[in-house]
């Protein structure tokens, strides 16, 4: 039975990231349109992108913003999942409709697994805690850049994946991958006790889905798994590999198959691997990021080395933790080591709430001579303190910092796309433009997100060139003849540019923007 006021802490907490976007909704100035989020807002568009396709009927869908002929594939599941949805209720319900229920199920679930790790009331409740509200020393860390005029650290927690709060505000498949990571933890911990062929499967299927929504959590999940079910063989008493283990390895390696046929069948696919880059920063952001619930965390770790006797549950913990540090340090070998992040804050709660419990508590009442009640509203006040103003600040910013709209000049032009052009059309637009025209007009454009655009750095600067008056006309007539674009859309400022070739038709203007055809464009 979920406590009452897990319940309401947890709708609560995805309510309130809902904060942001109402403040947008209903302060965005009439000249402009709210295009429905408000951070990462050019990732949220690819997203919406693969979404709006299925909504209007495919299953298989392409990247838009790459003008190169490629096979359709399989979208990710939330995509595929959110699309469907949309065919019955306005996309961007249906998205963060799915935002918010998968947070509510990862906050819900994650509950679960605090309850069956932590057999002490107070150390689940400080454990909780951790998981819904927690963040890093980001305020600090700002407090201090800006008193310094200069950058001089970054924390971690400014990335969504290191915790869970900032991924249940940003995007859905960040909730739901932690979701899965956090029932997958619990399903291996319970089966470790009560094995049961319905439980493996369970497993499998968890752990299958958690690679297929994020691909990378392999890299921690399956050593973690494997090295796991080894220990336990080894020294848990049991005379063979748990099934559970087993299964769930199976059910990563099914995901990976899939996803490896992908790459090797769809040069988009190949293309998109290549080019996935995201670093770590140093360690020392890390711990920035993760901030006092680290230090509570290895106080955690001590206590338990202190035991007689550690389970198998511990090791997984443990092991979680050491397999992310590890993973987020592998920058040779896995390009896109930043988000190995993604999850250990759940890890890193368990371990705070143990040392919370049996560090942080009976210091308190030693030092302060508090009875216990006092001594744990006393440790709660301090953990609410160290752990909620980044996270409000996240929200506060979501607010006033950032800028979820864009002109609504802008937008007319990519709807006329959507309704005067054939569905195979291509687009010549600027970068920025380009970030917002597919999940609009629903063409392709020749440059759009970084990540997604094939070869991204060469047609940014191809496009940069074709709109530069200083240009010539000719160079600017073999760029866009190169391109293979039919259509040229160009904002004020680059109009100079494209009126003065006579190859282009102007067919839809407004104070701001011009749609051209390219007249020998077959």
């Amino acid at each position: 039975m979920v406590p009452r006021w897990v319940v309401v802490l947890s709708v609560g907490v995805v309510l309130s990231t809902c904060v942001p976007l109402a403040y947008h909704a209903a302060n965005t100035p009439p000249d402009d349109f709210f295009v429905g989020n408000w951070a990462q807002v050019h990732d949220q568009s690819t997203y919406l992108m693969w979404a709006r396709q299925v909504q209007h009927g495919r299953l298989l869908v392409y990247d838009l913003h790459t003008t190169e002929d490629h096979p359709p594939l399989l979208p990710s599941f939330p995509w595929l999942f959110i699309g469907l949805l949309g065919r019955f209720m306005p996309l961007l319900w249906a998205y963060h409709g799915m935002r918010v229920l998968w947070g509510l199920t990862y906050l819900l679930v994650a509950w679960g697994l605090v309850r069956h790790f932590l057999p002490d009331p107070t150390a689940r409740t400080f454990a909780f805690i951790v998981i819904a509200l927690g963040s890093g020393l980001g305020i600090v860390v700002d407090l201090i850049n800006r008193v310094n005029g200069s950058p001089l650290f970054v924390s971690a927690d400014v990335m969504p994946e290191t915790w869970g709060f900032h991924s249940i505000a940003v995007v859905p498949h960040f909730a739901l991958a932690i979701a899965l990571m956090a029932g997958l933890a619990w399903m291996v911990m319970v089966a470790l006790e009560r094995p049961s062929p319905g439980l493996a499967v369970a497993a499998g299927a968890t752990a299958g889905l958690m690679i297929l929504v994020h691909p990378f959590n392999i890299v921690v999940w399956g050593p973690l798994l494997a090295g796991h079910a080894l220990a336990c063989r080894l020294w848990g008493e049991r005379r063979r590999l748990p099934s559970v283990h087993l299964a769930a390895l199976a059910g990563m390696a099914l995901a990976v198959s899939f996803l490896f046929w992908q790459i090797k069948t769809n040069p988009i696919f190949e293309a998109w691997s290549a080019q996935n880059v995201l670093p770590s920063p140093p360690m020392f952001s890390y711990m920035l990021g993760l901030g006092v619930p680290l230090v509570l965390a290895v106080s955690g770790l001590m206590v338990l080395r202190r035991r007689p006797r550690r389970t198998c549950a511990d090791w997984l913990v443990i092991g979680w933790v050491a397999m992310a540090i590890l993973a987020i340090n592998s920058g040779p070998v896995f390009a896109f080591e930043r988000r190995c992040i993604e999850g250990v804050h759940i890890a890193v709660a368990l371990l705070a709430g143990i040392g919370m419990t049996e560090w942080l508590l009976p210091w308190l009442r030693r030092r302060f001579r508090l009875g216990e009640a006092p001594a744990r509203r006393l440790a709660l006040v301090l953990l609410l303190v160290c752990v909620l103003p980044t996270s409000m600040k996240i929200l506060r910013d979501g607010c006033f910092l950032h800028r979820g709209a864009i002109p609504r000049d802008w937008v007319a032009p990519c709807e006329w796309l959507e309704t005067g052009t054939p569905e195979d059309a291509r687009v010549l637009t600027s970068r920025v433009i380009g970030n917002f025209a597919p999940v609009i007009s629903g063409r392709r454009v020749y440059v759009g997100h970084m990540q997604q655009t094939i070869e991204f750095e060469r047609k940014a600067l191809e496009v940069d060139a074709f709109f530069d008056t200083d240009t010539p006309v000719a160079k600017r007539v073999r760029l866009l003849a190169a391109s293979g674009c039919g259509w040229v859309v160009a904002r004020d400022g680059e109009r100079t540019a494209t009126d003065a070739l006579e190859m282009l038709e102007p067919v839809f203007r407004n104070t701001t923007v011009t749609v051209y055809r390219v007249l020998d464009s077959t």
